[in-house]
């Protein structure tokens, strides 16, 4: 049976909030039947862990929002927020601010039943460990890019928890020497939805956002092998247009010999056509293009680069310093060009994910056929991600085709 919305009783002081004088305040409609709804329902009955899985650009901060709203002010329950960073804290406070009466919304400060509180996770971990605060359900941001000790920390006064996260993104940066850890089911720095679906006892529900928002069907094809499960679009991209007016596909590619050829082809995409909302077209900037790589050194060159060429708007950084940034045009570099091994860095799932999904109107994949020469022999094998990621879209990209065996 798909969830009813209006069987959640209105509180007395929710419902005594008005979004201006003599209008009763409504919240944002909630779709039987969706994953939004589901979370809401979940939670509402009792459910102590709900894990909620997204492509890129699947909404979270949407389902996060609308959750937080009627779980605080239909349901009547204490809602703590918690965001990865002081920025994403910032997104959901403003996105709150425009569907929540005011006064139900706070950074940090609580204030029982019926309220939202957002803040960081480091915040929400400090604020724990002090013990003054307790709430009925914490809804954490980017949850795969915190590890379990990190949430476990934040959510210790809390009695349910909702994990949203993109499975694809690079993980937990941890810089400590975890060989201490070695062997365990579940080390300290697993990312946290990971640790939380291992718990038996837990028994988290999982659901999946079932669509992306910002990818055309080119670029689904392309990311769906890359994840755990399947996902479509309801995406109207941006075109790009070349010289002749026609429209470019999605994904390319082009062969590169040099950090120069990336640099020229980077440069290369200004002045092209980008359809703009809803019927206009403008020319690209320097600050529509970014180009992503995934050494440190690669970037420093080219950086130099742009700074002769005079066109130091270009956006350049590694797949780390750049996942959750989009720009209409991307230049991705393969991670293989100019490495002499073939290793975990270069088949890392969330680098390939974030190099592969910071566009939203053209990707163009630079590969240098050197590099498929000199490792051709080398690659007895691929991680079954990167075999799926080549069988879904074979023409893409060829440098990685080549060492499938």
């Amino acid at each position: 049976m798909k969830f009813n919305p209006d069987l959640i009783p209105v509180p007395v002081a929710a419902a005594a909030e008005d979004s201006s004088p003599g209008e009763a305040w409504e919240p944002p409609p909630l779709e039987a039947g969706s994953v939004t709804a589901q979370v809401v329902a979940s939670v509402w009955r009792g459910e102590r862990c709900v894990i909620v899985n997204s492509p890129p650009g699947g909404g979270k901060s949407r389902l996060l929002t609308h959750a937080a709203v009627w779980l605080a002010l239909k349901a009547g329950l204490s809602v703590y927020v918690a965001a990865f960073t002081t920025a994403q804290q910032d997104a959901l406070l403003a996105r709150l601010a425009e569907i929540a009466p005011a006064g139900s919304v706070s950074k940090r400060t609580a204030h029982g039943p019926g309220h939202i509180t957002v803040s960081t996770i480091a915040a929400a971990a400090y604020d724990a460990a002090k013990g003054d605060r307790e709430f009925d359900v914490i809804l954490v941001d980017e949850a795969y890019q915190l590890t379990v000790t990190d949430v476990m920390n934040a959510a210790s006064g809390a009695e349910q928890i909702v994990l949203v996260g993109d499975p694809g993104q690079i993980g937990p940066v941890v810089t400590a020497n975890t060989t201490a850890w070695d062997g365990m089911a579940v080390p300290p720095h697993t990312p946290s939805p990971t640790a939380f679906a291992k718990d038996a006892h837990l028994n988290p529900l999982i659901l999946n956002l079932p669509d992306t928002w910002r990818f055309g069907t080119e670029t689904v094809e392309l990311l769906v092998p890359l994840y755990p499960f399947r996902f479509g679009t309801m995406a109207s991209p941006p075109l790009i247009f070349d010289a002749l007016g026609d429209v470019l596909p999605e994904i390319g590619q082009a062969a590169v010999a040099t950090m120069g050829d990336l640099a020229d082809l980077a440069v290369a995409h200004l002045g092209m056509a980008l359809s703009t909302q809803p019927w206009g077209r403008r020319s690209t900037v320097a600050s529509d293009v970014a180009v992503v790589v995934s050494r440190a050194a690669h970037e420093r060159e080219l950086l130099a680069m742009f700074g002769g060429m005079g066109h130091t708007d270009i956006t350049v950084g590694t797949a780390d310093k750049l996942q959750g940034g989009q720009w209409p045009v991307v230049i991705a570099l393969d991670p293989i060009a100019g490495e002499e091994t073939f290793g975990g860095h270069q088949t890392s799932m969330g680098r390939l994910v974030v190099m592969t999904s910071r566009h939203s109107a053209r990707l163009t994949w630079a590969h240098s056929p050197a590099a498929t020469t000199r490792l051709a022999d080398e690659v007895g094998g691929l991680p079954t991600h990167v075999r799926r990621f080549l069988e879904a879209k074979p023409a893409f990209p060829s440098t990685l085709r080549s060492h499938t065996p």
